[in-house]
């Protein structure tokens, strides 16, 4: 407690001695048309708070740069004839890093235009013009306030309507009710791996995040009804954007908090280039800790490290701009039941060992160049490579015996991918793309059992070889009138392993009812490969043989249709909500049995299972409401609330609750900033929410003590429900300026109230009894960070 009034007491008497200092920093940026990405030169920019005059235009190149400008809260307006206004309000900044920030503008299709900065909030539109609903802006300026996320880009999608977390030891997130095996991540246009550590192959999260919310730009989350270009998924997309690097003056960040110790660096590779870099380096602080033989009673200490960044080489001439960036993580952890004290909890199965060990990396390199004024053809080419080493030991219960192997993984896929954009912009009512992805599916999988019935070892999967995922796609936007837009377009997509196909059109329309408020219509077909692993699994047989059983599954399919009105209650506050219907089909599915892909990845293990077949079918409905405030006036919020039914016909031709199928979830956040001084502010964050408790499966313990192993009643699959999960965060923080720092100090309080929401139930085959296990407790984050 002295420690912290220490702290506090410190950050005061540096306000005091600093208070009648003004401080200034730099706003710049580039500003380019929103559609054909063109540099806009003589847009006027205003700082609309303090000294009015300061008002500059861009350049040539789109270039603005706004020159002592105070720190802390401004608004900034840009304006330029024949395009549609953009303000930005309560932007900060902050004396250790110049505020970046580049601006898409819109071309009006009216030719004489009145001027109304008051009305729309553009600060909430997508960076995607054609996503017309079902998709949020992810501003890391806006979401880092967000209490409880850890600043992870799932952690903080997770707060906004329809999404739900699938547990907080994990940062998977459940969609509308869909699996969370449906997400696609891209970064930088391309298609990446799980960008987690400790993700398995196949899943889609893991407990910490690799992706370093201090590199991110601007980003799209979506949660349906997807635009064109965007396949090979029927849940929910990011579309993730990195920023580039300080191109005039080098800066550097350090940040020391829970997930690691981080140090980063950007800035010109010379004073006569305009070429930037940027580079983030991060170490587990448990790791650390753990090294210096400081211990915090955890079962198991997670060691991780990870990398990101990205390098901006814009040219002289025609030779267009250059960009290549990157991202890579490795990570280790020892889950020794045979460690463990009386009681505690280690994440596996009763009497087990495992190590796991993944590694992820991702280097890209983009080719943008502009054929006209209007048009540009963008190239990128990716290689990514995940790798999973694991193994898993039986301890026996007589202590005179050596643990026994009975299980290993160690598996590598590598996918080299081209992504190829061409984008054309007729005029301000038409704008048409195109594009092809292709992903060309290197694997070298070795998984493996020991049977006991054989007394030998027994494939799991093992393969080596490839295939390939080719997807292409065309859409066109259409703005006839300011108040109307309609896009429309279809994707491809063919799995060569099997020759799967499919080609799913897609349609959206936007309608503006009046300034303040606009209906929206999406809808298209979707689909989804299942993870390789699925189509390589090997069915056993008694004569020793094995066969792919899996390997002609064609893709899970889902038609969206969503609904959305939006209604703007004030210039910062916003009132949404949408009503959806997915049909799912094709859902592979096991004959006679309850078991469908459809409810993978409710548990922390893959279910390996051959034989499948492309007969379930499924059903996801739902409606939300959202109250989004964005910051103004010292203050923000966000509510929302969702009411939902999944559902799915297994194998036996029942239909039945999804895993997923929580039927509502509730968010409400907020926060207010306090100014102590010129130099000075305190936060205050909070994060409240409540969702439907978990389905599970239940056991029949009689046949579980009989058999030594979890056996479960399928009487009453999904029937059951935990308590419903509720969770209260708070988070608290001072920013302090001086001359040229900038540091930042938070501590982030996870479920406040300790309280004790259901994981899941085990079957404890040591004392035959069902134990229950627990989410997160009340679990204190502490978090430095400094900018110089």
């Amino acid at each position: 407690m002295f420690r912290k009034c220490s702290i506090v007491v410190f950050f005061v008497f540096l306000s005091t001695s600093l208070i009648g200092q003004n401080f200034t920093q730099n706003v710049r940026g580039k500003i380019t048309d929103a559609q054909s990405g063109a540099e806009i030169p003589g847009v006027m920019v205003q700082l609309l708070e303090g000294d009015s005059s300061n008002v500059v235009l861009s350049d040539v190149f789109g270039n603005y740069k706004l020159q002592n400008v105070p720190i802390g809260r401004v608004d900034l307006l840009f304006m330029m004839t024949g395009f549609d206004p953009v303000y930005r309000r309560n932007l900060i900044v902050a004396s250790g890093k110049e505020l970046i920030l580049n601006i898409k503008l819109e071309e009006s299709v009216n030719d004489i235009q009145i001027v109304q900065i008051n009305v729309k909030s553009n600060q909430l539109k997508p960076n995607n013009k054609s996503a017309v609903n079902s998709t949020v802006n992810l501003n890391p300026q806006q979401t880092q306030k967000f209490a409880g996320t850890l600043m992870d880009v799932s952690r903080m999608a997770a707060n906004y309507a329809g999404v739900v977390p699938s547990g907080d030891q994990r940062n998977d997130i459940i969609v509308r009710g869909n699996s969370p095996l449906g997400i696609v991540w891209r970064l930088e246009g391309v298609n990446i791996p799980n960008p987690n550590h400790f993700g398995s192959q196949g899943a889609s999260g893991g407990p910490i995040s690799i992706l370093n919310n201090n590199n991110l730009s601007s980003s799209d989350f979506m949660t349906g009804a997807f635009p064109a270009e965007y396949g090979n998924g029927i849940s929910g997309a990011f579309d993730l954007k990195m920023r580039n690097g300080n191109n005039e003056k080098v800066e550097y960040t350090g940040m020391v908090g829970f997930n690691g110790f981080e140090v980063g660096i950007e800035g010109p590779f010379s004073k006569k280039s305009k070429a930037s870099y940027m580079i983030n380096y991060r170490y587990s602080t448990l790791g650390v800790f753990d090294a210096l033989g400081i211990s915090f009673g955890f079962p198991a200490i997670p060691q991780y490290q990870d990398v990101a960044f990205k390098i901006n080489m814009p040219t002289k001439g025609k030779l267009g701009r250059f960009q290549l960036f990157g991202i890579g993580g490795i990570s280790y952890i020892e889950l020794l039941d045979s460690d463990k004290e009386e009681g505690e909890w280690t994440f596996t199965s009763s009497g087990t060992d495992v190590t796991f060990g993944t590694d992820i990396g991702v280097v890209g390199l983009n080719h943008k160049k502009f054929i006209t004024k209007k048009s540009f053809w963008s190239n990128t080419v990716s290689l990514s490579i995940n790798r999973n080493d694991i193994s898993s030991d039986t301890v026996p219960t007589d202590n005179s015996l050596s643990p026994f192997t009975t299980y290993l993984n160690e598996s590598v896929q590598t996918n080299y991918s081209w992504n190829s954009v061409f984008n054309t912009k007729f005029n301000a009512k038409h704008n048409s793309r195109i594009g092809l992805i292709t992903d060309y599916i290197d694997v070298n999988f070795s998984e493996e059992f020991y049977s006991n019935i054989f007394s030998s070892w027994r494939p799991i999967i093992d393969f080596k070889g490839g295939t390939a995922l080719i997807q292409a796609y065309a859409q066109h936007r259409y703005k006839p009138v300011d108040k109307l837009i309609m896009n429309g377009g279809i994707h491809y997509q063919r799995l060569l392993l099997n020759g799967s196909d499919i080609f799913e059109p897609r349609a959206s329309v936007k309608y503006e009812l009046t300034k303040k408020q606009s209906l929206s219509l999406a809808s298209g077909l979707h689909s989804q490969m299942h993870p390789l692993r699925v189509y390589l699994l090997e069915t056993n047989y008694d004569d020793g043989t094995s066969v792919k059983t899996n390997e002609n599954l064609d893709f899970t399919k889902s038609v969206h249709v969503v609904l959305g009105y939006n209604l703007m209650l004030t210039s910062n506050l916003r009132f949404k909500t949408e009503t959806y219907y997915q049909s799912i089909y094709d859902t592979p599915v096991e004959n006679g049995t309850f078991f469908s892909i459809a409810n993978a990845g409710a548990d922390f293990i893959f279910e390996d299972t051959d034989s499948l077949i492309n007969l379930g079918t499924g059903k996801n409905m739902g409606i939300e409401f959202t109250f989004e405030k964005v910051f103004n006036k010292n203050y923000y919020y966000l509510i929302n609330a969702s009411l939902y039914d999944s559902r799915y016909v297994g194998g036996d031709g029942i239909e039945r609750n999804t895993a997923f199928n929580g039927n509502y979830t509730f968010n409400a956040l907020g926060g207010y900033e306090f100014k102590i001084s010129k130099i000075m502010v305190f936060t205050l964050d909070f994060k409240f929410a409540s969702s439907g408790g978990k389905r599970y499966l239940r056991f029949d313990l009689d046949e579980s003590i009989k058999n030594n192993r979890a056996v479960f009643d399928n009487s009453s699959v999904y029937e059951l429900k935990f308590d419903d999960y509720y969770r209260l965060d708070m988070k608290a923080g001072f920013r302090v300026n001086t001359k040229k720092v900038t540091h930042l100090f938070a501590f982030d309080v996870q479920n406040i109230t300790n309280r004790q929401n259901i994981f899941r139930e085990v079957f404890d085959a040591g004392i035959g009894e069902i134990k229950q296990e627990y989410q997160l407790g009340f679990f204190p984050v502490f978090l430095y960070k400094i900018s110089f």
